[in-house]
């Protein structure tokens, strides 16, 4: 960490660090690990299907990718209707909302709301820990007002809408991080906005978790992200190793502020 100036910053971090690392490791030695693989669970994101409005009712239960749901008890047991405000807006294990958006399409407005499994990130890391992959992308400027819709990393964006589907545009103006994205201190005055996936954070404590649970556990020490002052925060949860922070509440359940 001798790369912060002044010795400071905070991170969040693992409490349980050595006890999870002494537990794998005495259950490799006595043969006893978890497969390194859950069965029955596919990860494979599923395409949503907005059937009609208020399809979904408590005496028509949808299943995962179904809409168009109003609450959580038009959904089938173990899943929750999710509430999408803006089109754009993605759900964890969903895709292809713009298949039913526009004029011509059944969701007009572009917001409509499906079933999906609330767990699926756990669910899926469990199922594979490779799945998701977590690279972090290099911040990519693209030129003001690009004309097509922008992944992971590429700028400039004005608003969500400039972003692909379930991707967020990250307002920066001093110096401030995103998750996944690195090589934005490279731009001059700190600025520059560029999309991001704003369920980063939520997929690496999914995949760390399954692998602590999975026997997969990496007691190699991970090199800290110091994505911007006070980048952490309760709406913006921070993984293992990212900062800035300010309390435990600011970092994944399970990590404390350090």
């Amino acid at each position: 960490m001798e790369k912060f100036k002044g010795g400071g910053g905070d991170f969040c971090y693992d409490p349980e660090y050595a006890k999870k690392a002494a537990a794998v490791k005495n259950a490799l030695k006595q043969k006893s690990a978890p497969v390194s693989k859950s069965s029955g669970y596919d990860p494979k994101p599923v395409q949503v299907n907005y059937v009609g409005d208020s399809y979904c009712t408590s005496n028509n239960k949808c299943k995962v990718g179904e809409g168009d749901c109003d609450r959580d008890s038009d959904c089938q047991s173990g899943l929750k209707c999710g509430q999408r405000n803006n089109k754009g807006d993605g759900l964890p294990g969903l895709f292809g909302f713009e298949k039913f958006e526009g004029k011509n399409g059944k969701d007009k407005e572009g917001d409509g709301d499906y079933c999906y499994d609330p767990n699926y990130y756990q669910n899926a890391a469990e199922a594979d820990p490779d799945f998701f992959d977590l690279t972090p992308v290099k911040a990519k400027w693209l030129g003001a007002s690009p004309k097509t819709k922008l992944s992971v990393g590429e700028g400039d964006c004005d608003s969500d809408t400039d972003c692909k589907s379930g991707l967020k545009c990250g307002q920066r103006s001093n110096h401030e991080g995103l998750p996944g994205v690195v090589g934005l201190d490279k731009f001059k005055g700190g600025g520059g906005d560029f999309c991001y996936d704003p369920d980063y954070m939520k997929k690496a404590n999914a995949v760390r978790e399954a692998k602590i649970k999975l026997g997969q556990f990496d007691e190699k020490p991970i090199q800290v992200v110091y994505a911007g002052d006070s980048f952490c925060t309760a709406s913006n949860k921070c993984d293992l190793g990212y900062g800035d922070c300010d309390s435990d509440s600011q970092c994944m359940t399970g990590l404390k502020c350090g």
